[in-house]
């Protein structure tokens, strides 16, 4: 996934296995709307770079 999602701009990258980090993530963007909205405009824009 890292040659798609960049950490911290188009999304968060955990590591296999690591549910404590995976926890961290889904808080982070639960708890920030500013963040999740970022994350999944930058993604989007990514995306459409791609197609």
């Amino acid at each position: 996934m890292p040659e798609i999602v960049t950490h911290g701009v188009t999304g968060l990258l955990v590591a296999p296995q690591a549910e404590h980090a995976l926890a961290e993530a889904l808080t982070t963007i639960l708890q920030s709307r500013r963040v999740a909205q970022q994350l999944g405009e930058a993604a989007m824009r990514r995306a459409a770079e791609k197609a």
